[in-house]
């Protein structure tokens, strides 16, 4: 693995300050903060803390540059023949072995962060504060940067509005707001890249003039709850172009599938052994037995002859569908959202509701996914057992389905002869850690949701695999859906 870098743009564009040869500072040492711990919960801005070595003291002598200068963490790939320019000189001068050259060769362009192929760990403005400390004969700098996520904070402009809806912005519904949703987040140099294969259902209700919601709350109200229950939740993500730095949707408590390729390789799952385990637990979830949805309702108001909006509440109760014992203590899960659950306007209101029946079949089956399975916590990946050049979805700070077999907890089986770790997971947030030598990735996980039951053994016709390619035992294989 090569060193990460950090880069600073202090107005005229991207400068080296960890490069390794005559650079001003050393990389010592940083940590991501990122996504969220709980799928209840949008994701907020990733936070970077970093620790530099200043050799010469240019940076620790000129604080003040420091505040609100842009910063990225990228982790270069190994360089191919392609990516080396001259500089590197005559294989008959070099003084390295072959699978030291990746670190030691020149870049073509070493000016330039998008040189070759990598990975963009963290992209954002550093804030005010920090530390500087001597040691040595150098400087160290502790600093600390939020992400560029934090910029639809700061945004409070106030949406779209519509003569026929006096008194209120970000109107027209759901589709309209997220059409302009989506130019705002170019403007702010944030695509929207991906969005959900099937939208979120239901229109939305508009915000009343006297108020200026965060385009972050907006983006939240407006993707958070649709009529399947389906939480979406919007996230940074980086491509390893110069324009890669973008938005996704993803949906923290979907449908995932599992497949088994033709030489027994079961998708999404993680080399067990390549994993650090011995300090993992499985986190007992609390019981939740019923969903509160808080959202809104279209009502009539005959003296100003106009659709209003008010508040209104969804409860979808899961008691009946969920062992005794767990049903004792009744315990909530509330969502907030913008969407429409019910019309009360006899009519005038021409926008199409949420349907809570749709809502209630599908919280019941989230109720039971994320009540009756333990969650991982504690699992960690580090770049000395797993190559970032060849599995980067594990270093990368946002969501990917996790998979397990073959680890700490397989010899757990339920009495349904399901393993503790069965399904499909999502990490939704965690933290990715850097040490001096190496890359570590602690994810944060929620349970995702498969479709219908497992398939039985006749279900797989002509597997062309033998027993001994498959890693998993007998309960584990029975969490491949297809």
């Amino acid at each position: 693995m090569r060193t990460p870098e950090m880069w600073i743009d202090q107005g005229a564009g991207w400068t080296n300050v960890t490069a390794h040869d005559g650079e001003t500072c050393a990389l010592a040492a940083f940590g991501i903060e990122w996504g969220t711990d709980d799928p209840l919960e949008a994701p907020d801005p990733s936070v970077m803390t970093a620790t530099l070595v200043d050799r010469t003291g240019r940076l620790a002598a000129n604080p003040r540059t420091l505040a609100g200068m842009r910063v990225m963490i990228r982790l270069p790939h190994a360089l191919t023949w392609g990516d080396i320019g001259a500089a590197a000189g005559q294989w008959q001068a070099q003084r390295y072995e072959w699978r030291s050259a990746h670190r030691r060769l020149p870049r073509k362009d070493p000016a330039d962060p998008f040189t070759g192929a990598g990975l963009t760990l963290f992209r954002g403005r550093l804030n005010t504060g920090g530390t500087i400390t001597r040691k040595g004969d150098t400087w160290r700098i502790s600093l600390k940067a939020t992400s560029d996520l934090a910029l639809l904070k700061r945004v409070t402009t106030q949406g779209p509005t519509d003569p026929k809806q006096p008194g209120y912005h970000w109107t027209g519904g759901r589709t309209a707001v997220m059409r302009e949703i989506t130019r705002r987040l170019a403007a702010l140099g944030l695509p929207l890249k991906t969005q959900p294969d099937t939208p979120p259902a239901g229109d939305t209700a508009p915000y009343g003039t006297d108020s200026y919601p965060q385009l972050l709350t907006v983006i939240t109200d407006t993707i958070g709850v649709d009529t399947d229950l389906l939480m979406y939740r919007l996230y940074e993500s980086f491509d390893d172009d110069r324009d890669g730095e973008h938005t996704i949707i993803v949906a923290v408590n979907g449908v995932a599938r599992i497949g088994i390729s033709a030489d027994g390789r079961i998708e999404h799952v993680r080399d067990s052994s390549l994993l650090t385990v011995d300090q993992a637990t499985l986190q007992i979830p609390e019981p939740v037995t019923q969903v509160k949805i808080n959202g809104r309702k279209a009502t009539w108001d005959d003296d100003k002859k106009t659709v209003s909006y008010n508040d209104h509440e969804a409860n979808i109760n899961a008691a009946g569908t969920l062992p005794a014992n767990l049903t004792a203590n009744e315990k909530s899960a509330s969502l907030d959202t913008n969407s429409i659950l019910a019309d009360e306007s006899s009519g005038h209101w021409t926008g199409t509701p949420a349907d809570t029946d749709a809502m209630k079949a599908n919280a019941i089956a989230w109720i039971a996914n994320r009540t009756l399975r333990a969650a991982p916590a504690g699992i960690s990946a580090s770049s000395a057992f797993i190559d970032p050049d060849t599995d980067p979805t594990i270093f990368k700070p946002e969501p990917a389905t996790w998979a397990f077999t073959a680890n700490l907890f397989s010899p757990l089986i339920s009495d349904d002869g399901r393993p503790a770790l069965n399904g499909p997971w999502l990490a939704i947030g965690g933290t990715i850690e850097y040490d001096g030598r190496r890359l570590t990735s602690t994810p944060t996980f929620t349970p995702l949701r498969t479709p219908g039951d497992p398939p039985a053994w006749q279900d797989i016709p002509d597997a062309p695999f033998t027993w001994q390619q498959v890693k998993a035992t007998w309960a584990e294989f029975e969490q491949i859906t297809r």
